[in-house]
C-alpha cells in the first residue's frame, strides 16, 4: 500500500508546512513508502487523488489542510474502493474533526497509519459531494463574511465566523425558498437559514446539527423562517450549543427533518456554501450517497454517537 501526504500550503496560514517533518521522520522511521504533495491551485487535491487512485492500486491519502481540502479529496477518492482519506486538521475552522473524540490524534502520524477505515456517507449536491454541510441562506452569507475575514492573520476560526455573523446580523435577512424531500414535506416562503447535513458542526463551533452522523445513512434539514433580529439573539446560544431543535420543537417557524434527499428552488439566484466553497444557485438537488468513502479514524480517536432525533414535524 502507497500513503500519500497532501499539503494545502494555504491552510491555516501555512500550518501544514509544520507536519512535514514529522511525516518524514516517521515514515523514514518505519521503512514505509510515501510521498508528500504540496498543492498548487484550487481542485489540484481532487486531481491528484483522482489520478493515483487510477492507476488500481491500494492508497491512502491522508490531507493536510481544513475542510475545504478535504472536500476535494473526497470528490476525488469517490468511486474508487482502493482508496481511503485521512485528515490531519491544519485548517481554520475543521468542523469536520468536531465528529470524533480525542482529536489531538489526528496530528499524531503514527494514530493515523494504524488508524481503522470507516466508510462514511457523503452528499451529492448536483454534481458535486459535500462531506459536511451544506449551508443556505443566513449561514452562508455569514461564510462569505468570515472567508474575506480570514485573509487577516489575527482573524481566524471561530473569530472571524463572529464577526461575519455581526456584520451580516445589521443587513437584510430572509429569502424565499420551496423546500422539499420528495416523500410528502413540502415547504415554501420566507426562511433566515437552511442546514443540509451530514456532519454536525459549521463555522468552527456551531453545533447546528445536533443530531447529524457521518455513517447513519440518513441527511438532516433544518429550515428556520424568517423572524426578528431579537428572537434571532435570543436563538444565537442555543443554535451554536445544539439544542435549539430541542428547545423549539413544536414552533411554526422551525423544521426539522431526517431524509435521504431534498431540493430547494428559488426565484432568484442565492448563494449556498458546500463544505465552505460558495456557489450561486436557484434549483440545488441534495441526495445521500450511504458509505460512499472509507474515512481514515486515527488510532485512539472514537467517532461521536448522537442520540436519536425525537420531533414531530410542523409544516
Amino acid at each position: 500500500m502507497k500513503h500519500y501526504f497532501i499539503i494545502n500550503p494555504e491552510a491555516g496560514h501555512g500550518k501544514g508546512r509544520h507536519m512535514i517533518p514529522k511525516i518524514q521522520k516517521e515514515m523514514e522511521g518505519r521503512g514505509i513508502s510515501y510521498q508528500i504533495h504540496m498543492t498548487r491551485f484550487s481542485g489540484d487535491a481532487e486531481a491528484f487523488i483522482r489520478e493515483k487512485a487510477q492507476e488500481g492500486r491500494w492508497a491512502r491519502f491522508y490531507v493536510c489542510g481544513g475542510d475545504g481540502t478535504l472536500h476535494e479529496a473526497m470528490n476525488g477518492a469517490y468511486g474508487y474502493p482502493n482508496v481511503s482519506i485521512g485528515l490531519i486538521p491544519t485548517g481554520t475552522g475543521n468542523d469536520f474533526v468536531k465528529n470524533f473524540t480525542f482529536r489531538d490524534a489526528f496530528f499524531d502520524i503514527a494514530a493515523q497509519i494504524n488508524g481503522t477505515e470507516l466508510p462514511i456517507d457523503l452528499i451529492r449536491v448536483n454534481e458535486k459531494l459535500a462531506v459536511n454541510m451544506i449551508n443556505i441562506g443566513f449561514d452562508c452569507e455569514v461564510v462569505v463574511e468570515a472567508a474575506k475575514l480570514k485573509k487577516y492573520p489575527l482573524i481566524q476560526g471561530v473569530l472571524a465566523y463572529w464577526i461575519g455573523l455581526c456584520k451580516r446580523f445589521c443587513q437584510p435577512m430572509g429569502e424565499e425558498m420551496e423546500i422539499s424531500d420528495g416523500n410528502g414535506m413540502r415547504l415554501s416562503g420566507e426562511f433566515l437559514l437552511c442546514t443540509i447535513a451530514n456532519g454536525s458542526f459549521c463555522g468552527g463551533a456551531f453545533q447546528s446539527s445536533p443530531y447529524a452522523e457521518i455513517d447513519d445513512g440518513l441527511l438532516d434539514f433544518a429550515g428556520i423562517r424568517t423572524l426578528s433580529r431579537l428572537s434571532l439573539l435570543r436563538m444565537l446560544p442555543s443554535y451554536q450549543d445544539g439544542t435549539y431543535l430541542q428547545k423549539m420543537q413544536g414552533e411554526k417557524w422551525v423544521h426539522f427533518k431526517q431524509c435521504e434527499k431534498i431540493s430547494v428552488h428559488t426565484r432568484h439566484p442565492l448563494c449556498a456554501s458546500i463544505d465552505g466553497e460558495i456557489i450561486s444557485f436557484t434549483d440545488l438537488k441534495m441526495q445521500l450517497e450511504k458509505r460512499a468513502v472509507r474515512f481514515i479514524v486515527p488510532k485512539g480517536v472514537i467517532k461521536i454517537e448522537k442520540r436519536t432525533a425525537d420531533w414531530e414535524e410542523v409544516v
